[in-house]
């Protein structure tokens, strides 16, 4: 067998690159593979890639002020009118209903929950408002209402919470006003635009009225100097039947004198606090007011007057037995009110003299 014939390694050119400055000065070079070694090659810097993300900055560099900045959304640097809107759609419900609250109980005289109806479920939540944006988590929930926004701060707290207490807030008792009233304090008494009591939806209704409790609801209501409305659903309490003078018979008499001396006796400190608010003598007269299923319902008990009319003259008798009843109530209550205000100089509509400004001190 022939021996195989071994050929002298193939020499071939090298070529190696080196990065120059300019491209004038490229120069190839060539070398002997017998001459060329792996650590003489000068390889081009790599350039280092740009990347895509954001530059990260570390918190740790930002000062107090960026970092409160970055965090917090400018919201008190929107308009003024923005913001009233905003607070509008967080805080107004419909003005046709109001926030109802549940009668608190024996154990619990303090407690003033929220009753929600959805559905056919009630949910009860707890309000625990307090004149102050940062002390109390708790706040009402009613569908509709974002109450967290009174949480930002206390500016913001100060702006929104007038339109809560533009609401109209509904309790079943006296008892649930009065802890309602202390629970949120005398600087948010004086936003409150409208109280009800009793819900006429509801078929069992809790007598209004009783004496302690009136005279101490009217007592917190004496700091609530911006109230537009305090009304009556719930029928008064048995006490007041003996109270009206009724006689159906022709000419029909009605008397409500008695029982406006008992409104007086158990409000008179509230209605003179309005007076001195909203400069007239008889403006409690338009804020407290019963409907007119309550009127009914006295006058029933005094005397049982209902029983007197029978089949269609009824309901009209009834209704104006109710009108002769509310005019002796009034009639008699304005004489009451400037008797007993007689020392503020009210004109013959009731209205005080306006207080001059105070002037600066030159």
């Amino acid at each position: 067998m022939a021996a195989s014939v071994r050929y002298p390694k193939r020499k071939r050119t090298t070529i190696s690159y080196a990065e120059a400055t300019d491209p004038a000065e490229i120069d190839v070079v060539a070398h002997d593979d017998e001459d060329v070694k792996f650590h003489d090659i000068e390889f081009p810097a790599k350039k280092k890639k740009k990347g895509s993300k954001a530059k990260v900055v570390k918190e740790d560099t930002l000062t107090a002020e960026e970092k409160q900045r970055r965090a917090t959304f400018p919201f008190m640097k929107l308009p003024g009118e923005i913001r009233n809107e905003i607070y509008k759609l967080c805080l107004l419900i419909n003005r046709n209903k109001s926030i109802k609250f549940k009668d608190p109980t024996s154990d619990s005289p303090g407690k003033v929950e929220v009753q929600v109806k959805k559905k056919r479920q009630q949910r009860r939540f707890r309000w625990a408002a307090t004149s102050t944006a940062d002390q109390d988590k708790w706040r009402p929930f009613v569908p509709h209402m974002i109450t967290n926004v009174l949480l930002i701060s206390k500016q913001v707290h100060a702006e929104a919470a007038p339109f809560l207490y533009t609401n109209t807030f509904n309790f079943p008792s006296q008892r649930a006003s009065n802890a309602f009233l202390v629970t949120i304090g005398p600087t948010n008494c004086k936003l409150l635009r409208r109280i009800t009591f009793g819900d006429p939806e509801e078929g069992d209704l809790e007598a209004f009225g009783w004496r302690r409790d009136m005279f101490m609801t009217f007592q917190a209501l004496s700091a609530c100097t911006s109230l537009e409305q305090i009304h009556v659903h719930a029928p008064l309490e048995r006490f007041y039947s003996n109270r009206f003078t009724v006689d159906t018979v022709e000419p029909a008499f009605v008397s409500s004198s008695r029982f406006a001396m008992d409104i007086w006796e158990l409000c008179g400190h509230w209605f003179r606090a309005i007076a001195l608010a909203q400069r007239n003598i008889f403006a409690g007269l338009d804020i407290f007011t019963f409907s007119d299923d309550v009127w009914e319902k006295a006058l029933g008990m005094a005397g049982n007057a209902a029983a007197s009319f029978t089949g269609e003259e009824t309901a009209t008798d009834m209704k104006s037995l109710v009108k002769d009843a509310k005019d002796s109530y009034d009639v008699t209550m304005r004489g009451i009110i400037r008797k007993k205000m007689s020392g503020l100089e009210a004109d013959k509509d009731g209205l005080l003299p306006q207080i001059p400004p105070v002037q600066p001190v030159q």
